[in-house]
């Protein structure tokens, strides 16, 4: 069964660290000026933005350390991934977005040349992307009353960016207004797409970033 779902911003835990993170601030907030540009930001994309997502539980088929299979399609997760899902036993699969409206505004901050403002709003919207994977996992362990593992994207942990074909084949058309691009990028652009394990037992879960060699990704956490 698939469950389709639409949240104004106003309605989400969005944290305003998150946001800073996402700039690139790590330990140290903004100076008082950008803060209130990224709070005058926020609130102009708040009026304009809803987040969009979709997601469906199916029963999962281990082949081996690196392979599972979901339907009729085998997906090759690649030996970073593997470890980390022993004992799954259903997969959720979802895709989620900040939809075409913020596509636009983006856009149009593009033609004004507003650099510092684009680059905060860009920020944002990576932030309301990612987020809806939280939530998704927040709604399984609670009608699901079962354990949930980190969430895994095709193109990240040495998983195969070119299997968003075969994921979004188990989607209807267009999930969510998103589009697969021949290159496999997803449109609108703050659009993100995974998959998150289900399982009587907890998951082991990578230390910080450990599984991932993204340098990019603004999550990135130093480690030992």
């Amino acid at each position: 069964m698939l469950i389709e779902h639409s949240i104004k911003i106003k309605e989400l835990n969005l944290s305003k660290k998150d946001i800073y993170i996402s700039m690139g601030y790590r330990n140290d907030a903004p100076d008082n000026e950008i803060i209130k540009l990224i709070d005058s930001t926020l609130k102009e994309i708040s009026e304009i933005t809803i987040v969009r997502y979709m997601y469906f539980i199916s029963e999962v088929q281990i082949l081996s350390e690196t392979d599972i299979k979901i339907g009729e399609n085998i997906f090759s997760l690649g030996r970073k991934i593997g470890p980390y899902l022993e004992g799954i036993q259903k997969a959720c699969l979802y895709v989620s977005t900040a939809g075409k409206e913020f596509d636009e505004y983006l856009g149009n901050l593009k033609k004004s040349g507003d650099i510092m403002k684009e680059f905060i709003a860009d920020s944002i919207g990576t932030v309301l992307a990612e987020l809806s994977s939280s939530i998704i996992a927040n709604e399984l362990e609670k009608s699901y009353n079962m354990k949930v593992s980190s969430p895994y994207s095709p193109g990240y942990c040495g998983w195969d960016i070119k299997e968003q074909k075969k994921f979004f084949s188990l989607f209807p058309d267009k999930p969510c207004g998103i589009t697969l691009s021949d290159s496999f990028l997803m449109f609108p652009i703050k659009s993100v797409s995974g998959f998150i394990g289900l399982g009587n037992n907890s998951f082991n879960r990578p230390k910080h970033c450990d599984l991932c060699n993204n340098l990019q990704c603004f999550k990135r956490r130093a480690t030992n």
